[in-house]
C-alpha cells in the first residue's frame, strides 16, 4: 500500500493546522480547505479532519483524478467517495481560484 512521504505528511500537517494559509470554508458540519502548492503542480484538499494531496495544473485548471486515492491517515479512498471528493474540489476550486476545474484521468474508468 502506498503512503505519503515524510515531507508530504509534514506539508499536510502544516496546512491542516493553519487555516489562515489556505482557502478555508466552514459550512454547517463541513470544513473544506484547499491550496495549490508546489508552483501549482499539486493541490492540497481538506475535508473535515482528513486531507490529501493530488496532482494539478494551475496553469490549465486541471487535476488528475488518478492521484486521488489516499487520505493523510493512510485510509484508501473508495470510488464512490472519490466521486464526491472530486465534486467538492471542483465546487470549491471555482470559489477559491475563480476558474472552472477540469478533471482528467490516465485511466478513463477512474473519474
Amino acid at each position: 500500500m502506498k503512503n505519503y512521504s515524510k515531507s508530504d505528511k509534514k506539508i499536510i500537517h502544516l496546512l491542516k493546522d493553519n487555516k489562515n494559509e489556505i482557502y478555508y470554508y466552514e459550512i454547517k458540519n463541513l470544513v473544506i480547505g484547499m491550496l495549490l502548492i508546489e508552483r501549482g503542480e499539486r493541490l492540497f484538499f481538506q475535508l473535515n479532519n482528513k486531507a490529501l494531496l493530488c496532482m494539478a495544473s494551475a496553469r490549465y485548471a486541471k487535476i488528475l483524478s488518478d492521484s486521488i486515492f489516499l487520505w493523510d491517515s493512510g485510509e484508501l479512498i473508495e470510488i464512490v467517495e472519490k466521486k464526491k471528493i472530486i465534486e467538492l474540489i471542483k465546487e470549491y476550486y471555482k470559489k477559491s481560484y475563480k476558474d472552472d476545474l477540469e478533471v482528467v484521468s490516465l485511466n478513463d474508468d477512474t473519474r
